[in-house]
C-alpha cells in the first residue's frame, strides 16, 4: 500500500520534475477552490449544515484591516505591546494595495506545505480548512512562494503552479505577495501566548528578538 505524507515531510527528497508535477496539480486544485465566490468578504462558518460568511465586509481592504487589528490586539501584555498602535497605523496607510478589483473567493488561509497531502508525486488532498475565508486568493498563492527555502526549487514550484492556475489576478498581485511576505513575522504576535507556553527559554528569547527586529524593519520600510 502506498503511503500518504504531508508535503513538508517529503519535499526535500523530491526531484525537480516531481516538484513541477506536484505544483501543476496544486495550480489546478487552487483554481477549483478559488472558483467558489461570495458576495462579501469574511470568515466562513457552518450554520445549520450550510457554510456562510460571518462578519462580512464589502471590500477586502476593510476585511484585512479588521483581521489585522484583531491579531495585533492579541499583542496586549506581550513584549510587543508598545508597537501595536504604530503597526496599526503602518498597515492602515498601506492598505490601499488592496483597492484593486478583488473578488471574494474561497481561500484556505493556511496553505503551508504541511497541509498538502501527497503520494509519490501525486497530490491526494488539502487538509485543515478550519480558518477558511471568503478572501483574497492572492494570499493562498503567496503561501506557495514559502513552500521551499531553496531558491531553485521554489522557482520550479511557482512556475509549475502558474502553468495550470487559470484565475485572473490583480495587476499588482506580485506587490501584494511582497506585502504579505513583509508582514508575515507579525503572525507571531497573534499566537504569542501559545509560543510562551511551548517554547524553551532560549527559543523564546530568540523568537522575541526576531519579532522585534522584524517589527523595526517593517516600521522603517518605505515600500508599498
Amino acid at each position: 500500500m502506498m503511503l500518504l505524507f504531508p508535503l513538508n515531510q517529503v519535499k526535500k527528497g523530491l526531484t525537480d520534475s516531481e516538484v513541477r508535477k506536484i505544483y501543476q496539480q496544486l495550480g489546478d486544485l487552487y483554481t477549483k477552490m478559488h472558483s467558489t465566490t461570495f458576495e462579501r468578504f469574511g470568515k466562513i462558518v457552518e450554520i445549520d449544515g450550510k457554510f456562510k460568511v460571518e462578519t462580512s465586509f464589502d471590500s477586502y481592504r476593510d476585511f484585512f484591516l479588521d483581521l489585522s487589528r484583531s491579531w495585533l490586539h492579541r499583542g496586549v501584555d506581550t513584549p510587543f505591546e508598545d508597537k501595536i498602535l504604530e503597526l496599526e497605523e503602518w498597515l492602515e496607510n498601506r492598505s490601499h494595495i488592496f483597492t484593486d478589483n478583488i473578488e471574494p473567493r474561497l481561500i484556505h488561509s493556511d496553505l503551508s506545505s504541511s497541509n498538502v497531502i501527497v503520494q509519490d508525486s501525486s497530490v491526494r488532498g488539502i487538509i485543515d480548512f478550519d480558518i477558511a475565508k471568503a478572501g483574497n486568493n492572492v494570499f493562498d498563492i503567496y503561501r506557495v512562494y514559502r513552500h521551499f527555502e531553496e531558491e531553485k526549487k521554489s522557482e520550479i514550484a511557482v512556475n509549475g503552479f502558474f502553468e495550470t492556475y487559470s484565475i485572473d489576478l490583480p495587476q499588482n498581485y506580485k506587490k501584494q505577495i511582497e506585502f504579505y511576505r513583509t508582514i508575515d513575522p507579525l503572525s507571531y504576535i497573534d499566537c504569542w501566548e501559545q509560543i510562551e507556553e511551548s517554547y524553551s527559554e532560549k527559543e523564546l528569547e530568540e523568537t522575541e528578538s526576531f519579532v522585534n527586529e522584524s517589527i523595526q524593519k517593517i516600521l522603517e520600510s518605505s515600500s508599498f
